[in-house]
């Protein structure tokens, strides 16, 4: 029940950072009392974030936020609204993190084009 609060707290401050040398990040809540989540970034820097919730998996897709000022595009359908991209045919492109160190990671990856995708 403790691993289950923790990632609560975890993914309640989800950071999906696209940290180019000198660009800024941007942050956004997925959901609330997630279990088992998992980031993947496909080459076209859209983050695919996969959790379950009460026992029912979901797919959520982001792309687009360059800095603070900015919001993510979202897609709470898998791929299906937006057609942006498919969850089951998702091609993951991440690589090992190499970005600052943040606090309460759960999940990070560097895109193809270098910049740095986590979940907090």
């Amino acid at each position: 029940m403790e691993r289950h609060r923790r990632l609560l707290v975890l993914l309640s401050a989800l950071a999906c950072v696209l940290v180019l040398p000198v660009a800024a990040g941007a942050a956004e809540i997925v959901d609330r009392n997630v279990a088992a989540p998992e980031l993947q970034v496909d080459s076209r820097n859209v983050a695919l974030i996969t959790y379950s919730v009460k026992g029912v998996k979901r797919h959520v897709l982001y792309w687009g936020a360059v800095n603070w000022a900015e919001k993510f595009s979202r897609d709470y359908s898998g791929g299906w609204k937006s057609k942006v991209a498919d969850y089951k045919r998702f091609s993951n492109n991440c690589k090992p993190y190499t970005g600052p160190r943040l606090p309460l990671m759960i999940a990070g990856c560097d895109a193809k084009d270098g910049s740095h995708w986590a979940l907090q």
